[in-house]
């Protein structure tokens, strides 16, 4: 299954639809710069490979792609994020090399989809790395490319460089960090909303004056209530 163009295409309209704003904003891109962006994915999706002699087979317009965007989110990024982005990259080129090297990237056996395995593994291990959408996407990116770059250039003078679906690969892969980081940041979202709103009954249950919240008189009827409270215990 053409899982990369698939998912291409639904990123785009959802961009197109303006779905995905919160994600095009932490990685740093307008709705327009987004979809132009995945419009050239696209392109260079289904573009034909070509060859050099017998033994150079190249389509390398994807792995050109994540290179040039990845850089350019790395470059965009604030300065501990370039550091996650770093280290992200060594840690998703080699899991990719490895992955690559381990199995064939051709289906074969109980493995009929091997570029779904090395998406899932490069998307988790770059969720892990990064967090955040940007990092986390530069990493992928730019780790992926990497390793399809050596391991296309392993068996020189055989090279053989984006022919097996690196395309697939990689879309599953960002599918994955960007759901694993949407996830991440709607969960510290919940969990600070919901410490906020327990320190703001604790609050309302302790104080006696609450700015913004309570008139003077109602601040005193507390008072009054609490001394009460008081004289009575």
């Amino acid at each position: 299954m053409p899982w990369g163009i698939t998912i291409l295409f639904v990123m785009l309209i959802a961009v197109l639809w303006g779905v995905c704003g919160k994600v095009t904003e932490t990685l740093y891109m307008r709705r327009t710069g987004a979809a132009v962006l995945l419009a050239l994915f696209i392109l260079g999706s289904v573009l034909p490979a070509f060859h050099i002699g017998d033994s150079v087979t190249l389509r390398p317009y994807v792995p050109l792609l994540s290179i040039g965007t990845g850089a350019w989110l790395a470059a965009s990024a604030r300065k501990t994020e370039r550091i996650r982005t770093l280290i992200g990259t060594v840690i998703v080129w080699l899991a990719w090399c490895a992955a690559q090297l381990l199995i064939p990237p051709v289906a074969h056996g109980f493995i009929s989809e091997p570029n779904a395995v090395y998406g899932l593994i490069g998307g988790v291990i770059a969720f892990t790395a990064g967090f955040y959408s940007a990092p986390g996407a530069a990493s992928l990116l730019l780790g992926s490319a990497a390793a399809e770059l050596t391991v296309g250039l392993l068996y020189f003078p055989t090279v053989e460089i984006g022919i097996y679906g690196y395309e697939d690969a990689l879309m599953i892969g960002l599918a994955v960090q960007l759901l694993c980081s949407r996830a991440f940041a709607y969960k510290m979202w919940k969990r600070e909303k919901g410490g906020s709103l327990a320190r703001i009954k604790l609050y309302q249950r302790q104080a006696v004056f609450e700015i913004g919240e309570l008139s003077a008189e109602e601040a005193a009827q507390r008072r009054r209530k609490q001394e009460d409270t008081q004289e009575e215990e």
